[in-house]
């Protein structure tokens, strides 16, 4: 594949603003602080886009469980994704990296990471 093609194949990635980190102390506020910030972008016109244009990535299952669950309260529609798809057509789409394959989303979080070094 030539260089151009494929830089039009990735213009997604290799365009747009830099990625910005979050650090949390723990699991529980890292929710609170996504729920907080696709808030605010919500209330912005400038950065406000359809809900199912968002992913979140987590590490595990449990975790997009977890954060679906704390998002609807709040107002913000989830859906996990789960091997046949989004469980939903609106809303966030919750899941693993695995599960994001090939899929393209106006907005990524990766979320639920350590900086420690984690053993298999």
């Amino acid at each position: 594949m030539r260089v151009e093609s494929a830089q039009r194949l990735f213009r997604s990635v290799l365009s747009g603003g830099s990625p910005t980190g979050h650090a949390f102390p723990d699991w529980e506020a890292a929710r609170e602080g996504l729920a907080t910030l696709i808030t605010r972008w919500d209330e912005d016109p400038e950065t406000a886009v359809p809900h199912e244009r968002i992913a979140v990535c987590v590490p595990t299952n449990r975790m997009a469980t977890e954060l679906t669950c704390m998002l609807k309260p709040r107002g913000i529609d989830a859906v996990e994704i789960r091997s046949d798809g989004p469980d939903g057509s609106t809303g966030v789409h919750i899941g693993t990296m695995f599960r994001f394959k090939g899929l393209a989303y106006l907005r990524m979080i990766i979320a639920g990471g350590d900086r420690r070094a984690r053993s298999a």
